[in-house]
């Protein structure tokens, strides 16, 4: 009979040993940690609450290690609006594949409120940074890249919709995708700010049907 039973080695009698991680592997896996320890510092206590010390203390890491690893405060917010942005794009490859066009463009904007609400953490963080990017000239360039990114996506849904005869071809696709995403973020801001003057599950299905009625052939 074989010596060895789920990796356990019979006849050493020890645990194997695990491969070692890589150098990038762990620089990876602490700036991630860093960021995710900057986010719920942002939420809780705002960007003025957020220091690098902060940062990398609340990962469990020294107080210089966020500087090691990011260099100044600005760079650690631009990796937080890239992390949560491209979490969110991730996730929606995920999920089951629908049409193109119109099924998939409404359901993203369906799964963005979805997001507001089962992660408000990230969305708060988000929100405040985005905010600060209109007098902040060092990350004015860097969240315009993520905003044109996200205008892209919903762009892209329109046009194929186009394409397919779901959608009006008066419509302009730049411009809709960007009225689209301002309305998700306006309403994000309304419901952070007071999460009962908002019923957001209303306010999605009243948002996804206008979308719709706007945009059918």
């Amino acid at each position: 009979m074989s010596q060895q039973l789920e990796g356990k080695d019979k006849s050493a009698g020890h645990r194997p040993t695990r491969a070692r991680r890589t150098q990038a592997e762990r620089r990876q896996a602490a700036e991630k940690q860093i960021i995710l320890s900057a986010i719920r510092i942002i939420s809780e206590k705002g960007l003025g609450g957020l220091t690098l010390a902060a940062a990398g203390e609340g990962a469990g890491y020294s107080r210089g290690i966020a500087s090691h690893h990011f260099g100044r405060k600005d760079d650690l917010l631009i990796a937080i609006v890239r992390y949560i942005t491209s979490s969110f794009v991730r996730y929606l490859d995920d999920m089951p594949a629908k049409n193109p066009g119109l099924p998939v463009l409404l359901e993203t904007v369906y799964q963005y409120f979805q997001g507001v609400k089962n992660d408000s953490v990230r969305m708060r963080a988000l929100h405040l940074i985005l905010t600060e990017a209109v007098s902040n000239t060092a990350l004015k360039d860097a969240l315009t890249e993520a905003n044109l990114k996200s205008i892209a996506g919903l762009e892209e849904d329109i046009r194929s919709g186009i394409a397919l005869g779901e959608i009006r071809e008066d419509i302009d696709p730049h411009a809709q995708a960007t009225l689209i995403l301002a309305g998700l973020r306006g309403v994000m801001a309304q419901w952070l700010i007071n999460s009962e003057m908002v019923n957001l599950d209303r306010v999605r299905d009243e948002y996804i049907a206008a979308i719709k009625r706007n945009l059918q052939a």
